[in-house]
């Protein structure tokens, strides 16, 4: 890109056209990648709230609650 305007193969208008498009695709590709993120912490906190650890005793021994 900075080629071609360096060559003024592209004006400055078209060249920030461009960075604009670039700019708006990066930024939804982050929001959609923030989303997935929070997605896949809702889903690891959800699981682990399900899964039952078993706690020791004071001797190591593991307690047995049923």
């Amino acid at each position: 890109m900075l080629t071609l305007w360096a060559r003024d193969s592209i004006s400055v208008e078209m060249m920030v056209g461009h960075i604009l498009q670039n700019l708006t695709k990066l930024q939804a590709t982050v929001e959609a990648d923030r989303r997935k993120v929070h997605q896949l912490q809702f889903t690891l906190e959800s699981l682990i709230s399900k899964v039952r650890i078993p706690q020791k005793t004071s001797r190591g021994n593991k307690s047995h609650k049923d």
